[in-house]
């Protein structure tokens, strides 16, 4: 088994939930007063029967358009594509913006190829509208894909899983 940080980047959030980012080399904490201060860090875990994706970061793109966490994944020498589980910690902002990404003025599933393991429990939480943490136009895209796997309690995804 191989493990992999995909580091997405620092950034600061506030109440608004915008995420901006944060260098702390050269920015100030005083400078953004209420904000909570995060490193966004997706993993990637190779096993011998799966290309496994634990939360899937804020979704960003970098300037030439491709989202920072494919070019992540690349840079460990492996596909997108080869990404066979996506498992959900939860479902805010942060942890699961990069669900989908837009290609072609159109939003789609970002690992086409993987099913998204996602507690029911957290499911229901985000479509509440209690909470502005969660983006449900990412969810839309996923729950329409067939790709989503609702689970509850704990137990076994698959014999490597539990």
């Amino acid at each position: 088994m191989k493990a992999f940080s995909l580091y997405e980047g620092s950034y600061s959030v506030d109440s608004s939930k915008k995420f901006i980012p944060f260098d702390p080399e050269k920015d100030d904490k005083k400078d953004r007063k209420g904000s909570l201060f995060i490193h966004v860090h997706p993993f990637l875990i190779e096993t011998s029967n799966d290309l496994i994706l634990l939360d899937t970061g804020l979704g960003y793109k970098d300037d030439k358009g491709e989202l920072v966490l494919h070019k992540n994944i690349k840079s460990e020498g492996v596909s997108p594509d080869d990404v066979t589980l996506v498992l959900m910690s939860h479902l805010h902002q942060d942890h699961a913006s990069g669900m989908v990404y837009e290609k072609d003025e159109k939003l789609q599933l970002s690992f086409p190829n993987a099913e998204y393991i996602v507690s029911r429990g957290e499911w229901e939480i985000a479509y509440s509208g209690k909470s502005t943490s969660y983006k449900t136009a990412v969810f839309d895209i996923l729950q329409r894909s067939g790709n989503l796997q609702l689970v509850e309690g704990s137990g076994t995804i698959n014999e490597e899983i539990t």
